[in-house]
């Protein structure tokens, strides 16, 4: 997804995308776009405490530095399964950009 507007520099989906998303979420049905954006929500918020936590220990620092990463790829894989989603469901156009859906 080169150049998508609705990513960020390093891949994973802005603030005004996950937004654009929720106000569309109740219009899909089913709530999986609902339940990613959670995921991604809990992926963050895992981000959070590996940057925050005291480690002493070198092999723990290495660790959680190497979790971090593994979260950080987390959270663009799922951000770019968000945006498929919603263009399968008609709700993000070729170009990245919020349309809707047709009638059916």
């Amino acid at each position: 997804m080169k150049d998508c507007p609705m990513l960020d520099e390093d891949g994973a989906l802005k603030n005004e995308a996950r937004k654009g998303i929720i106000d569309r979420a109740s219009e899909v049905e089913c709530e999986c776009p609902h339940h990613l954006l959670k995921v991604i929500e809990a992926i963050n918020d895992f981000q959070e405490y590996e940057t925050n936590c005291l480690i002493n220990d070198l092999k723990q620092r290495d660790i959680h530095e190497w979790l971090l990463e593994k979260s950080h790829e987390l959270e663009l894989t799922v951000s770019k399964i968000i945006i498929e989603l919603m263009q399968k469901e008609g709700f993000v156009d070729e170009d990245f950009q919020f349309v809707n859906p047709p009638k059916v």
